[in-house]
């Protein structure tokens, strides 16, 4: 689902409902305003507000975002917890063998 965008299902660890905002929705908050503060915004104070995507749901993903994600491999395993994490098992090797060799030379031209 988040692949395609779709993010009404994505929870932190509490079960809290992690909202995605529109970052072309920005805009600057007037002093007195309590938009998006529980406080009204005081007078020099700067503070910008995000709107939600409606539904928690991007709409028209861009193309080379999308063939981005589909490199990386999907969910193999149910995840642990509300927000489904540890949902992706690898048997592969995690160590690997380097030989490094490092050299240095000094050399004092007179």
């Amino acid at each position: 689902m988040e692949r395609q965008g779709d993010f009404s299902q994505s929870f932190d660890t509490k079960g809290n409902l992690i909202v995605i905002y529109d970052p072309s929705s920005t805009k600057l908050q007037p002093a007195g305003s309590t938009v998006c503060t529980a406080t009204p915004v005081a007078a020099g104070q700067t503070v910008y507000c995000r709107s939600p995507f409606p539904g928690n749901k991007i709409p028209n993903l861009d193309p080379a975002g999308k063939a981005i994600i589909n490199s990386y491999p999907t969910p193999n395993q149910h995840g642990s917890g509300l927000s489904s994490v540890n949902n992706f098992f690898s048997a592969s090797p995690t160590s690997s063998i380097q030989d490094t060799v490092n050299s240095r030379l000094d050399q004092q031209v007179h």
